[in-house]
């Protein structure tokens, strides 16, 4: 079985993790020669702070929060994500995929593949 790479970026500071609903955040680093950069929804779910792809589970599309309805919306195909990234409707097959989080030093790092 392969084992993918990863690689942990710094994301934010704590104190401006989203209280409520979700935020769109970029990480970056440039190692060994080779830029790595990426995005994550940091969302404020029922079970507490977790880091979501935004990319669809269907094509790959970008999901974009709903505060309104409280979930993501796929605007390509129609998928429909919970808070929590649990597909409900619409053709994406699986839920968004979550990073590990990890708080350091007051810093929220995420967990991504390389």
């Amino acid at each position: 079985k392969a084992r993918h790479k990863e690689r942990l970026f710094p994301l934010v500071d704590a104190d401006e993790a989203p209280r409520r609903g979700a935020r769109e955040f970029s990480y970056r680093n440039d190692r060994d020669g080779r830029e790595l950069e990426g995005r994550v929804l940091l969302v404020r779910a029922p079970e507490g702070l977790l880091a979501l792809s935004p990319s669809c589970t269907h094509l790959g599309c970008t999901v974009v929060w709903h505060r309104g309805k409280k979930e993501f919306l796929c605007p390509c195909h129609g998928g429909r994500y919970d808070i929590s990234g649990k597909n409900i409707d619409g053709p994406p097959p699986s839920p968004l995929r979550r990073f590990a989080l990890e708080i350091r030093e007051g810093m929220i790092h995420v967990r991504v593949p390389v």
